[in-house]
């Protein structure tokens, strides 16, 4: 789960990133942003493999931290940034197999980057 993920940063030691790391986050963006209309999180973790060596759940697990900070979304459905959804809240997209958490599942390559949020956390640090 995203929590999951979250919760283990505070027990690593503190990594300086390298510029390698920049420019992987940076091709990250470039591949959201350059993402057809009608792309969903299933076709944007098919993009992304090409930018990151990871194996699909941990690739999912990008996607859905990326939701959870606030730069995946659609115009109605946010990430916790600002507001947290609680479970009875969230709504499930009408389909079946629905593996992608709220509320990167409602993500479509129209949406794009929120960059407002992306510079919150990658860029004013």
């Amino acid at each position: 789960s995203v929590m999951f993920d979250l919760e283990q940063f505070p027990k690593f030691p503190k990594v300086e990133p390298k510029q390698e790391d920049y420019e992987i986050l940076n091709q990250i963006k470039t591949t959201i942003k350059n993402s057809d209309d009608n792309d969903r999180p299933s076709q944007l973790k098919k993009k992304m493999a090409q930018v990151i060596k990871s194996n699909d759940e941990e690739m999912l697990s990008i996607i859905e931290i990326l939701g959870v900070i606030g730069i995946l979304h659609d115009d109605e459905h946010f990430g916790y940034a600002d507001k947290y959804v609680t479970f009875p809240e969230r709504k499930h997209r009408p389909i079946k197999n629905d593996d992608v958490e709220y509320p990167a599942r409602w993500w479509q390559g129209k949406f794009g980057v929120d960059e407002e949020k992306w510079n919150y956390w990658f860029e004013n640090k």
